[in-house]
């Protein structure tokens, strides 16, 4: 069966490349922009936050204002030393495991969806490159669902294909909601490789939900060519690698200038509305906020700010 991107590029009638956007050029045929039924219980518009549990200055998950917030991912699940696939909670830093795990089950109750984020900068030797160590990660993530019932899982791999490849991450994805269920959320959120991530969720097909590129890696001068990148790579993702608006995210991080890694609501919120404002881009999903430590330490930036226009 031929993947989104192939069926996207024959009806372009031809190939596209770099930030091309949603039109075509000049004497070529327009690009639809192609639609993905939501199947994941999660709402049209979904603004997220990852919660960091390794720091001991992060605010309990209980004590976040989180009114706004439709989906929190836990984090981080990592790997036991090795280079395998097998995976490990560890005991957060910044409250015990039962009170976590009691905020969890209170949020979701409260119809927050919540779920695993596995990986980050320290992956501590996990990684999912060969179809052994999938299904080692597969085993563990099923031992920590019997605990935790997480609501999703979300991959940050931040390489370019050494701690993971590209056709056993989209097993991956396959087995995950054929073990849980249609609803179950599987995500990502790419930062090195971002290439070949997206054309590993380009060939995903529904099997992935959410797509998150964390854009506060990008080196930008100031908040409006932030702004002005979030939005072209937007185009890409859609245009070059298939990806439909609603599985996109808008990874931010609210914290120091805009020429190091964080930038300002004044970046964030009108990327996503300027966005959402062009012609079939109404789906477009939502954005997050790496991390609750970070939000705490600044009152609540993305929450306060950036939550209210995503929603």
């Amino acid at each position: 069966m031929p993947t989104r991107r192939a069926v996207l590029l024959a009806a372009a009638g031809s190939v596209l490349a770099g930030a091309a956007g949603v039109g075509g050029a000049a004497g070529k045929m327009p690009i639809t922009i192609r639609r993905q039924k939501n199947r994941t219980g999660l709402p049209a518009k979904v603004p997220a936050v990852y919660h960091y549990t390794g720091s001991g200055t992060s605010p309990t998950l209980a004590s976040i204002p989180y009114s706004g917030i439709r989906l929190v991912w836990v984090c981080f699940g990592i790997g036991l030393g090795s280079a395998n696939g097998h995976l490990d909670f560890p005991t957060p830093a910044n409250q015990s495991m039962s009170s976590l795990q009691a905020d969890v089950a209170t949020l979701k109750a409260a119809g927050v969806k919540v779920g695993l984020s596995v990986g980050g900068q320290n992956r501590n030797g996990l990684q999912i490159t060969t179809s052994t160590e999938r299904a080692q990660f597969e085993a563990d993530f099923a031992t920590l669902m019997s605990t935790w019932n997480w609501d999703g899982c979300d991959i940050d791999l931040e390489d370019n294909q050494v701690s993971w490849t590209s056709s056993v991450i989209q097993t991956l994805w396959a087995n995950l909601k054929a073990s849980y269920g249609s609803t179950f959320i599987n995500s990502c959120a790419p930062s090195g490789g971002i290439d070949a991530w997206a054309t590993c969720a380009g060939g995903a097909g529904t099997n992935l939900d959410l797509y998150g590129q964390q854009f506060y890696d990008y080196v930008s001068t100031n908040d409006t060519t932030r702004k002005s990148e979030i939005k072209s790579r937007l185009d890409t993702l859609q245009g070059t690698f298939g990806l439909a608006p609603e599985q996109l995210m808008i990874g931010c991080k609210l914290y120091g200038t805009a020429g190091t890694v964080g930038s300002s609501t004044g970046c964030y919120a009108p990327a996503f509305s300027e966005q959402e404002a062009k012609s079939g881009w109404s789906g477009l999903r939502g954005a997050y906020v790496w991390n609750t430590d970070i939000e705490a330490a600044h009152s609540y930036d993305f929450i306060n700010n950036v939550a209210p226009v995503v929603l």
